[in-house]
């Protein structure tokens, strides 16, 4: 079980970040395959963990299910996360060959869930969007799954 605890808006209002740490250890186990869905991606650092793991391992291919719209309204802070979300597409685009990324949208669908799947071996999922909120504000509950069988079971029938 992995939590994210916040007292407040600010870092030192930080009590836990299990989640973070979390995708941040999957992504650095990546050998053979990341497979991400999520509403937001709004952690540029994310794409660089991916890229750098890519980097590592040379048949490392990259699966992102995203949005293509949102229901947000816009203001300041949706804009700003938008602007965050075109930062990690950008670092991903730009660190990992074509032939390795894949980002499949919904369109005219929304993205709920919030999954992180490796290897056929580890997967996270929980409540945790990946953005500044999720990862280190609201109060989240992701579980990490570490059974190859269950996991690749899980796999096939999604």
């Amino acid at each position: 079980m992995l939590r994210t605890v916040s007292v407040g808006a600010y870092p030192q209002d930080i009590r836990r970040d299990d989640i973070w740490q979390g995708y941040f250890r999957l992504i650095g186990c990546a050998t053979r395959f990341i497979f991400m869905e999520n509403q937001y991606f709004f952690e540029p650092k994310l794409a660089d963990a991916i890229v750098k793991q890519a980097e590592a391992q040379p048949a490392l291919i990259v699966i992102i299910v995203v949005s293509f719209e949102t229901d947000d309204p816009t203001n300041p802070y949706t804009q700003h996360g938008r602007a965050l979300q075109n930062e990690f597409f950008t670092r991903l685009f730009a660190g990992i060959p074509p032939a390795r990324l894949r980002v499949y949208t919904m369109l005219g669908r929304l993205v709920h869930s919030k999954l992180v799947l490796v290897d056929d071996q580890l997967l996270t999922v929980g409540s945790a969007n990946a953005n500044p909120r999720g990862f280190f504000m609201d109060s989240e509950l992701n579980v990490v799954l570490d059974d190859a069988d269950a996991v690749k079971g899980f796999r096939h029938k999604l």
